[in-house]
């Protein structure tokens, strides 16, 4: 048992952690257990233990380590493990543009002898003053004995990720924030895209905004619409093509057969039905779009493609590009879609014909081969979803953003989906992510994503991290990190278990943080951590350090029993009074949404749902006088008298957290509408029509309205 113990220390399983409560919670061993099973496999006795702590101890007999992280102010400096008799090695730099640089030849007489692994060995510290510029680089190091030969991925990362100058000169600005399928308009075809992205864009500008934040656009399923939660992607590299505009689409206007579809009285009439739904008909979406997209595509080969045009060669650049990743995405996609149009019961690469299981396999090449034409139409609806969003950010750009487009990046992807089963040794696949148990989830929380193994993650040098960063931030201005206590550590549940049964797995931290700041600095990219809910110390400090912005939201603020007033608030943070989890603005002022968590079954017995009440009554009084004595509002001083939110308090909140140190504040489109309907409820599956509901208003004409306008113009002046 003490060998098992010190295995599950030596891979990053805690012991303890505080919980929500600031109390210390010690993680049992049982449960210790079986995550380390779930992570290495099942050990039967004690010798296939200590063979598992030898081949951990192999791996750190390597001269170099597989990853080494250095920041660009200092100097490189890190640890050489050679055999105790080695004399000589020779240590190169091979820079990411092909240079190479020769560092002096250390010094083996000074090594610190000590026994590793039953072998006698010396460790001998390197330092090189030179700086190196920022990049993925690679460290060598030369012996005559190939046991003296070794490399690594040497990254060199800012100090610090980077900030618009706006912001990093101390500017504030604020933005508004939507759930892009939520969108109304009357041209969409029931369902906001792109185009619909622009046009908000456009119109947010028009009222000073600098930021428009949005969910997560990642993969999702084309096959299987009713697949729609975007926080359970398919791929984060690559985004949900159900947001591209068809009539946006190069070669629209000269596809016939496209255009005649889509004009015809039949077409007209489903679409209008699709957009008067007060809730997404993601089937109905598809139904329509899919096909036409097809007809693009047929299009786009005959007339771009075959012919190697401008256009059809800007799609061969892009593809090779993104090279192996995407042409992985686009056969699963077509994997995907030939087995579930068999059998509806294959619904994901777990329950494939045992032979498609494995991306690299004979089979799924010889798949690939035979329906290539259609990985390159998933290739090509890629394509254009990434040139509909580019074109999104530069119209921000063109418009005077100093931030543009925010995007949220997920903190898992759907076990079933096409980064996983791309890349599979880069997850355990048999736990699930979750969190412990809290205040609001008493039994815990299962989210059931496989999580990333931290081992592979330091093998492959953050290769797949790299990826999903780069894939995002090269389209956006600002990238939104979910749940940013993942980059400390993540909450493992066995399978089969109760996600109070799981454990902490512990992440390479400080290396993260360095990729994240090196891609930041590269895309112009401002990083902000989601970090609500119970978070360690450690990560609010080396967010700080990093300058990573965190984020603060209006009903969680408070000092003992009052509200933080607005000069309390951090300033490299976002500030908004709620999230996509969250009640609105409305609703949590008249609480509704207690009343809606009570009919759902969440709250329990009566006795709760009073103290909820009560609480809330407690919270409104403390909200008014905050506004009162931050002159924010000179009308009603008792809360229970005010019994609705009404555009005049509204403007009241949003101006008191525009008035807040936050560089950046954030509003969401459903309060500038006085929405009082969730669009997601955390908990709840069937029995409440997440991720569908749309907006109360249609897009034209949104920030015309004299309500939108008084909200916006309080917050307008109060940021300046």
């Amino acid at each position: 048992m003490k060998t098992l113990e010190t295995l599950s220390d030596r891979c990053g399983i805690g012991r303890h952690y505080l919980d929500f409560k600031k109390d210390p919670v010690e993680i049992t061993s049982n449960a210790r257990m079986a995550v380390l099973a779930a992570m290495c496999g099942d050990f039967d006795g004690e010798p296939e233990a200590d063979a598992a702590l030898q081949a951990l101890d192999r791996e750190a007999l390597r001269p170099l380590p597989r990853t080494l992280l250095v920041r660009s102010d200092e100097a490189l400096q890190f640890e050489l493990v050679l055999p105790a008799a080695a004399d000589f090695v020779s240590l190169t730099i091979e820079l990411e543009e092909g240079e190479c640089i020769e560092l002096p030849t250390p010094d083996l007489s000074a090594g610190r002898a000590e026994t590793l692994a039953g072998a006698q060995v010396k460790r001998v510290l390197v330092e090189f003053s030179h700086s190196c510029p920022c990049g993925y680089h690679r460290l060598h190091c030369h012996g005559a004995d190939p046991a003296l030969s070794s490399d690594c991925q040497l990254l060199v990362a800012p100090r610090t990720s980077w900030q618009p100058p706006v912001l990093a000169e101390g500017g504030r600005v604020f933005g508004v924030t939507v759930q892009l399928y939520t969108l109304r308009s009357e041209r969409n075809w029931g369902m906001g895209d792109f185009t619909d992205l622009v046009e908000l864009v456009r119109q947010s500008a028009s009222q000073g905004a600098q930021v428009v934040g949005l969910n997560p656009l990642h993969a999702l399923f084309p096959a299987n619409p009713l697949h729609y939660s975007p926080y359970s992607p398919s791929n984060r590299a690559f985004l949900n093509v159900m947001y591209i505009d068809p009539q946006a689409v190069p070669g629209y206007t000269d596809c016939e057969a496209a255009r005649s579809r889509v004009e015809s009285d039949e077409f007209q009439a489903r679409l209008s039905a699709l957009r008067e739904v007060h809730f997404v008909d993601y089937q109905g979406v598809a139904d329509c779009k899919l096909p036409v997209l097809e007809l693009l595509y047929r299009h786009f080969v005959e007339q771009e493609l075959d012919t190697a045009s401008e256009a059809g060669r800007a799609f061969d650049t892009w593809c090779e590009r993104r090279g192996e990743a995407l042409r992985l995405h686009a056969t699963y996609d077509t994997l995907h879609e030939h087995f579930l149009r068999q059998d509806l019961k294959i619904w994901g690469w777990p329950v494939w014909p045992e032979e498609y299981r494995d991306p690299h396999s004979e089979a799924v090449a010889v798949f690939a081969a035979e329906h290539a034409d259609r990985v390159r139409y998933y290739q090509f609806l890629q394509w254009c979803a990434y040139e509909q969003l580019r074109a999104a950010q530069a119209v921000a750009r063109d418009c005077g953003m100093a931030v543009g487009i925010y995007l949220d990046l997920a903190v898992g992807i759907d076990l079933n989906g096409s980064q996983v089963w791309s890349n599979q040794s880069a997850f355990c696949l048999q736990a699930s992510a979750g969190a412990p148990p809290d205040e609001l989830a008493r039994s815990g929380q299962d989210w059931g994503f496989p999580p990333l193994d931290p081992r592979d993650l330091r093998a492959s040098a953050y290769r797949m991290f790299v990826e999903d960063l780069r894939a995002n931030m090269s389209v956006c201005g600002a990238v939104r990190f979910d749940h940013a206590v993942s980059l400390l550590r993540l909450w493992w549940i066995p399978r089969p278990g109760g996600a109070a049964n799981g454990a902490y797995v512990n992440y390479p931290l400080q290396d993260l943080l360095g990729v994240l700041a090196l891609e930041s600095e590269r895309n112009h990219c401002l990083v902000i951590g989601e970090d609500l809910g119970t978070v360690p110390e450690e990560l609010t400090e080396v967010m700080e350090q990093n300058h990573l912005f965190s984020y603060k939201v209006l009903y969680f603020e408070k000092a003992g029993d009052r509200m933080e007033a607005p000069d309390d608030y951090p300033r490299e943070a976002v500030a908004a009074v709620t999230t996509h989890d969250l009640p609105t603005l409305a609703s949590w002022w008249d609480g509704s949404d207690i009343e809606l968590r009570a009919e759902l079954g969440l709250l329990g017995a009566d006795s709760v749902v009073e103290e909820m009440r009560y609480a809330r009554r407690r919270d409104r009084q403390q909200l008014l006088d905050a506004l009162v004595a931050a002159d924010c509002w000179q009308g009603e001083r008792d809360a229970a008298a005010i019994a609705v939110m009404t555009t005049g308090f509204s403007a009241a909140v949003h101006r008191f957290l525009a008035c807040s140190r936050s560089a950046v504040m954030l509003v969401q489109v459903e309060d500038l509408m006085e929405m009082l309907s969730p669009v997601n409820v955390p908990g709840t599956f069937e029995n409440h029509r997440n991720w569908q509901r749309k907006l109360r208003w249609s897009l034209e004409g949104l920030f015309d309205r004299d309500s939108v306008k008084t909200i916006c113009a309080e917050i307008r002046e109060a940021r300046a």
